[in-house]
């Protein structure tokens, strides 16, 4: 059975429990860790650059490609497109 969307067994462990990491989830982790930043940036004054760096780098995830996982060995990688 082919999958289009991207989806394929864990090149490492070869199981079929991999769920699919979104761009808009990557972008949303990326914002989520730039608030922690800026709210321990408020007491160690040089973090706050580099919140600032992550809240403009976070809508690049968009374009980033789409992440697999593997639930059983958590290895993650570049989801690849199959030709029909």
């Amino acid at each position: 059975m082919k999958h289009n969307d991207g989806w394929q067994p864990c090149p490492r462990c070869e199981s079929n429990k991999v769920k699919q990491i979104s761009r808009s989830m990557m972008m949303f982790a990326i914002w989520c860790l730039g608030i922690i930043f800026l709210l321990v940036g408020i007491i160690l004054w040089f973090l706050l650059p580099i919140a600032g760096i992550l809240f403009l780098a976070a809508p690049f995830a968009l374009f980033a490609p789409r992440m697999n996982q593997c639930k059983d060995c958590n290895y993650s990688w570049a989801a690849k497109k199959q030709k029909a």
